[in-house]
């Protein structure tokens, strides 16, 4: 699932759960719970393995790759313009907002230290994390459009209206 997905997913847990200790451990859940579910694979493999040549510096690789490089920082942006969107909405829920979003987005940060730097931290959860991920595919990404839909009718819909 896009990380813009399970930003938005953790935004709207932070406005329907009042314990910040609860909505935090309840956004993991739910990155695990989407991540279980058919989504987009949006980048055919040839893409991803082309590389711009250049010097190679250490923990610099992902930025060689410019379809990777350019989907991460797209929906990274995505993700922490949902955060801040769910800030400035719900003033009143900032703290449980940040907790579900930052429980929502972590397993997919976790992923960051072995990109940049070689370093691998929780073997045991990335390898059920990426076990469950068994349908990734380019029609995921109506799974992924009509989850956001919803995610933002569940989280925004009432004020709009």
């Amino acid at each position: 699932m896009l990380l813009t997905n399970h930003a938005l997913t953790g935004v709207w847990l932070g406005t329907v759960i009042e314990s910040p200790l609860i909505v935090l451990p309840a956004g993991v859940a739910s990155h695990l719970l989407l991540d279980s579910t058919p989504h987009a694979a949006w980048v055919p493999r040839p893409f991803l393995t082309y590389k711009v040549k250049g010097p190679d510096i250490p923990g610099w690789s992902f930025f060689k790759t410019p379809v990777n490089f350019l989907m991460g920082s797209l929906d990274f942006a995505g993700a922490l313009t949902m955060l801040g969107l769910g800030l400035y909405a719900f003033p009143a829920r900032r703290v449980q907002i940040a907790c579900g979003w930052l429980g929502a987005v972590a397993p997919d940060l976790l992923y960051l230290p072995e990109i940049f730097f070689k370093r691998r931290f929780f073997p045991r959860f990335k390898a059920l994390h990426h076990n469950i991920q068994w349908s990734e595919s380019p029609y995921g990404i109506a799974t992924e459009v009509l989850w956001g839909l919803f995610m933002l009718y569940m989280t925004y819909g009432v004020q709009v209206i």
